[in-house]
Formats: structure tokens, sequence, C-alpha cells
């Protein structure tokens, strides 16, 4: 049976076609909001027949890895014939009035193939339009290429796509088998629990187990740090969660966490088994030496189906909004 390997086809694509650049135009240097102004524009303008935001799956084999794939595409377009036109919009900070084809992003175009492919697969449509749409955010300018795609065409372009995945994926599949063999053997690091710690550790797995929130107060000294970690990695290991990330406004909450990592080194080096890998990002203003700012220290566990781009940016992402809410 292989091993499935579940994930959207933005980071599919965004894996596959990582290059690096120093032009930022392309890149998500908007805000969310503008990003979605401009996509509604462009959809408010489909005709009755056209569709928005339309949710499609589908499951490509590769060797010993079965793909599924999933996401919206922006537009689904039906013109009077009947023919069919995936619409990608994009909102760039770049000027466009300039622009050819050629100067359009390759993981743009593999996400509206991606879609195709995905939507000709579902209904059976042999031949349709992928088109990329541009809008630049502040002129509100735009711009749109087109191709026309068999279904042939375009169910290569996918396996292609998948195979260039694939040795990430085993890599990662690998990693994630060591990372639950380590867990599952990951004991509590300290000699016994101090009181109400044992209680916190069990609220915080359960409430990861059940799916919802939890707030705690608890006093000075209670060892909170471990107490939050511990259960939420242990939970890791049992497929009940992904990504860990633990946000600290204070430089002394951060020191606490460090501290635990540390645990986790010694661990290993007296060859106990280490649970994964530690990602510790801070707030701009410490790093500038404006000021301290949200110390973000933050554990990823980056061995759990996720590229380490996506981790540090959704990490980035959550940083900066904890910064600008305690501004």
């Amino acid at each position: 049976m292989p091993d499935l390997v579940s994930l959207s086809v933005r980071g599919l694509v965004e894996h596959v076609y990582c290059s690096g650049s120093l032009d930022a135009g392309f890149r998500a240097t908007s805000s969310l909001a503008e990003g979605t102004k401009a996509h509604q524009r462009i959809q408010r303008r489909y005709g009755e027949q056209d569709r928005k935001e339309v949710y499609l799956s589908a499951e490509i084999p590769c060797g010993d890895l079965l793909f599924a794939i999933d996401g919206r595409c922006d537009g689904l377009l039906t013109d009077e014939g009947g023919g069919i036109t995936i619409d990608e919009i994009k909102s760039t900070a770049r000027e466009i009035g300039a622009m050819t084809e050629t100067d359009s992003s390759p993981v743009h175009w593999a996400q509206a193939n991606l879609y195709a492919y995905m939507y000709a697969l579902e209904s059976g449509v042999r031949r349709l339009r992928v088109r990329l749409t541009y809008v630049q955010k502040d002129t509100e300018e735009e711009k749109r290429f087109e191709q026309e795609a068999e279904f042939d065409e375009l169910r290569r372009y996918a396996e292609g796509v998948v195979e260039a995945y694939a040795p990430y994926a085993r890599m990662m599949l690998r990693n994630r088998k060591e990372r639950d063999d380590s867990i599952a053997g990951l004991g509590f690091p300290f000699p016994a629990y101090r009181e109400g710690q044992r209680k916190l550790a069990a609220s915080v797995y359960k409430a990861i187990d059940e799916g919802r929130k939890l707030f705690a107060m608890a006093p000075t000294g209670i060892g909170k740090t471990i107490s939050t970690l511990f259960p939420a990695i242990k939970a890791i290991g049992q497929g009940k969660l992904g990504q860990l990330f633990y946000l600290t406004a204070r430089t002394t909450t951060r020191t606490a966490a460090e501290r635990n990592r540390a645990v986790d080194r010694r661990s290993a080096q007296f060859g106990r088994p280490r649970a994964g890998n530690v990602l510790g990002l801070s707030g701009e203003e410490e790093l500038s030496g404006a000021g301290t700012g949200i110390q973000g220290w933050i554990p990823v566990l980056a061995r759990c189906g996720q590229s380490d781009q996506q981790v540090v940016y959704r990490a980035q992402e959550k940083v900066r909004r904890a910064t600008d809410h305690h501004a």
C-alpha cells in the first residue's frame, strides 16, 4: 500500500519551483486584505455561469507514494460555447504594463495547470484554457495570459510535478517516522512533577486531543513552559498535532523554553532520542536594538510534512501579528 502524502496545490508547486531572487514583486508583499480585494474585484465581473473559489482535489500516484492534493481555484469560467477557463488571480506590487508572458512566474502557471488537471480529471473535459490574471495592487491595472491545454498534456505535467516533489516527500516520511518513534520513547525530562504541573499538562493534552482552546493561568514557578511543551510534543508523536508554535512576550519566558531545548540536546548526547528540530525567531525590535519587543521563540517540529519555507513563513506571520497587537 503506497504511503499517503497530503498537501495543498500551493505548497506542492512552491516547493518544486522554489528559486532564489531579489525581486519581491510577485511575493506576498501586499497585505492579505489587499490581495483579497484584488481577487474580489475580478470575481465580481464573472458571468452568471462562472464560479469562484472552487474546491478541487485529486489523487496522483507516484511509485510508492500516493499524492492527495487539494486547493481552491480562483475562477472556473464557462463561455457561451461551453468552453472552460481556469482563472488564477495574482496581485503584485510590480509594474505590469510592459509585462510579457515570459515574465510570469512558473509557480503561478504550475498552480493554474494543476487546478486545470484536477478539474479535467473530475469533469471529463478533454480540452480547456488556463489563464493567469495579474493585478497591480496600487494602480489596479490588469494583465492576462492564456494557454490552451489538453488533458493528456495536463496529466503528464501533474505527474512531473509530483515526481519532482517525491524525493522530498520520502525524506519527510522517514523523518516523521523517526520523530514519532523518538517521541514515543520520550519521558518527562525532570525527576518528578511539581505541584500542579501534572494537572496542567493533562489539560493541555486533552485540549489538543479534543481540538479545543485552553486558557490557563498559573503562578510563577509552577513550570508552565515544560507543562505545555511536553504534552504538545507527545501529541505530535501520536498524530494529533502537526507543528508547535510557542510564542512568548518576555525574554525570561523565552529563556525558559530555550533551557528545555537544552535538556533535549543533552538527552541526545546521552543516547536518548530527540523529539524534533527547533527554530527560534525574535521580534524585529530586539534584532534592531530598538527595544525588547515581542520575543518569538518558536519550537517547530519541521519534520511534519510541511516544507521548511512554509513553516518559517507561518511562524513569521504569527510573530508579526503578535507584535502588531502589542505595539
